[in-house]
């Protein structure tokens, strides 16, 4: 079977490049936030490593939610004139088998 995205929901878009993108930038603020802590007391930046990697993930948040707007936007311009992505999907027995008992 073979399956053509014409169109994205740009805001779902958006809203899951957000989540994505914030969720990817926990793991660096939680490296930054480690070496912050224990590289040393006092002073402003001291304290300007304790609170990037808190702010960190937000931004990337918001980078990845402009992201998906800008991407959804363009996507949907570019599968409107040259077409969509085309996926080739296939089901499993259990996926088939799984809807023949929900039928029943």
């Amino acid at each position: 079977m073979l399956y053509q995205i014409k169109k994205v929901k740009i805001l779902s878009l958006a809203r899951m490049m957000a989540i994505f993108y914030g969720a990817t930038c926990l793991i660096p603020a939680i490296v930054m936030l480690a070496t912050g802590i224990f590289d040393g007391f006092g002073g402003y930046w001291t304290l300007a490593q304790m609170i990037f990697p808190i702010f960190f993930p937000i931004f990337g948040a918001i980078a990845g939610f402009v992201g998906g707007l800008i991407s959804g936007l363009v996507y949907n311009w570019i599968a409107e004139y040259w077409g969509g992505i085309e996926m080739e999907i296939e089901a499993m027995e259990e996926i088939e088998s799984a809807e023949e008992n929900i039928k029943r």
